[in-house]
């Protein structure tokens, strides 16, 4: 199981090394600066930075400041994402998140003008294995009205009704007209966590073969009759969207 962590902030003219803000979800724990307070010991296993003018992201805290803040390269000199975007897979030597420290990103504007800057990290809880089986991607969509950067609640309709048993998430992808993020909320987890992923704004567009290729286990299960819910974010009142969810018939 992993969770998706969103920060965004318009960062001021000049501004070089200046802390951004957390999105909160109500899945999210935040500490009094604004940054996600890990209730145990978590690691990096990818991210995605992006902005106009963005330079220098870069993820701090407590213990990694006994080297040094950990730069968060290649990054994406864009808004929106685009099409192979910059996506970095850190699952074979991932950064180790401690528990109860504030993961401060921190990101430098280069730009005659304010710009807005955005980090998404997936961080690993603990890996599930996948589960045998053959998978099968499968269309799922939303039509739900989406808050401008805000964590909004997106039910789930599949195209095709599944037979009765029990799937496994192991993959995702998710397109909408402004949507940058999305991750999945399952029916009786209790855990507080959100698996979830980058995203572009066309289906025309491809995400990068190092995230749609990436393994990150078992992402969370659910029967036919109890679906899981998404959770997504947009820069505007985005209406429609869509998913694939690549999915293991588990019984």
């Amino acid at each position: 199981m992993f969770h998706l962590v969103v920060y965004r902030t318009s960062l001021g003219i000049g501004a070089t090394n200046s802390s951004l803000s957390i999105i909160t979800g109500s899945s999210d724990t935040v500490n009094s600066n604004n940054q996600y307070f890990p209730p145990e010991d978590m690691k990096l296993y990818g991210f995605c930075c992006f902005g106009t003018n963005i330079t220098n992201p870069r993820i701090s805290t407590p213990s990694l400041r006994e080297i040094g803040p950990h730069a968060l390269r290649p990054f994406n000199i864009a808004t929106p994402l685009g099409s192979n975007f910059a996506f970095v897979d850190e699952s074979s030597n991932p950064l180790p998140i401690k528990r109860l420290e504030g993961v401060d990103v921190q990101a430098t504007n280069t730009d005659a003008g304010a710009q807005v800057a955005i980090a998404e990290l997936l961080l690993m809880v603990r890996y599930q294995p996948r589960p045998t089986g053959e998978f099968r991607r499968i269309l799922v969509t939303g039509a739900t009205t989406l808050v401008a950067n805000t964590w909004t609640t997106v039910p789930l309709t599949f195209t095709d009704v599944l037979p009765m048993g029990v799937y496994a998430v192991v993959g995702m992808q998710a397109f909408g007209a402004t949507l940058y993020a999305a991750r999945l909320s399952f029916p009786g987890s209790g855990n507080g966590y959100r698996p979830g992923v980058p995203c572009v704004q066309t289906v025309g567009q491809r995400v990068p073969a190092e995230m749609e290729y990436m393994d990150l286990g078992e992402w969370g299960r659910f029967n036919q009759a109890s679906l899981p819910v998404a959770e997504c974010l947009a820069t505007a009142g985005d209406t429609a969207q869509s998913f694939w969810l690549d999915l293991i018939k588990v019984t």
